[in-house]
Parts: C-alpha cells; structure tokens; sequence
C-alpha cells in the first residue's frame, strides 16, 4: 500500500502502531512484477487486467506486445511508480506520523542475512524468538506456477535484472534510475 495520508490514517485508526517495510531494487522488483503478469491466474482474469491498466501499471495493449516489448511497457508505466513507492515510504519513516513505529528491510539484506533480518524483525514486534526457516529446495511438486509454496520466491536474487532481460533494456532500466533514490537506499 502507498503511504499516502489516508492510509497513515487508517493505520492509526486501526491502532496499528508497528509498520514494517520491505523494499527492494526496482529493477529487480520491475522483473518479478513482469514475470507474475504472465501468470494464468493474472493474465486470464479480465477484471484484474483492466484494473492494472486504469491503475495505469501497463498500457491497455500490454498481452498483445510480445515479452520483450511487455517489458518495455512496465519501464514506461510500473517503473517510475515503484520508484515513487520506496521514495514515499522513506519520507514517511524518516518523518512518522505520531503513534507509528516503522521498520525498514531492504530484501537485499532479507536475501543476504534472512536469519538475523527476520530475528531484528521480531525483536521490533517485541519479540525474542529465534526464526524457523523452510528448506529453500524441495521437489518440484513444490512449486506451482514457478513459485515455490514453503518460501513464495520464483527467484529471489539480487540483481536479476541483469541477466532476466536483455542488456539494451537493461540500459534503459539504468537511465531511469532516480540517482538520488538509489544512493539513498544504498
């Protein structure tokens, strides 16, 4: 959800007072998003389908262009949007609204440490438990639709935006990045 004032609100109200945030490199998040819009279950629900494209997340003619072409779309539509959500949740924990706590992982440090960035996680819920993890690798009826269901990661690499589309996309990913953002979250 974006951190607008109505949903801060609506947070409060609902007197939620520990939010925890995850973000990841848009790239990577662009990826991931292009990858789940090909799943049957998305792209054959016509009412999901026409709210992504009134939500302006991909243009109208999105599942006509062929995959390459798709992604292209998502850089023109998605990507400036998920720079502007990580930008967004930033400025709402640097400056929180009174009464909300925010805790921010960045998935890059999720996939290095996923122990300890779970264990600070619960600390901040106030919990002191120690985290029990699923195997990662598991036979393939694990998996449904590329997704493995103990972990629900397809991929879940840092980076793979560089070798999950080609380099000229790459690039054009590359030119968009808002450098301000990017140094930010490090």
């Amino acid at each position: 959800m974006p951190p607008n004032d109505r949903n801060l609100i609506l947070l409060r109200t609902a007197e939620i007072d520990r939010v925890a945030v995850m973000i990841r490199d848009p790239r990577d998040a662009l990826v991931s998003w292009w990858r789940h819009l090909e799943r049957d279950n998305i792209k054959d629900t016509p009412w999901i389908v026409a709210h992504l494209y009134a939500s302006g997340l991909m243009s109208e003619r999105y599942y006509s262009l062929p995959m390459e072409a798709r992604f292209l779309d998502l850089i023109e539509h998605m990507f400036p949007l998920m720079q502007w959500w990580v930008s967004r949740w930033l400025a709402a924990i640097e400056r929180p609204p009174s009464g909300i706590g925010f805790h921010l992982l960045r998935y890059e440090d999720f996939v290095a440490d996923t122990r300890g960035s779970l264990r600070s996680l619960y600390r901040f819920f106030g919990h002191e438990v120690e985290p029990i993890l699923p195997q990662k690798e598991g036979p393939p009826e694990r998996m449904q639709a590329g997704i493995h269901t103990a972990t629900h990661f397809r991929r879940g690499v840092p980076g793979s935006h560089r070798d999950e589309v080609p380099a000229a996309h790459v690039a054009l990913l590359n030119e968009r990045v808002d450098q301000a953002l990017f140094e930010r979250c490090g």
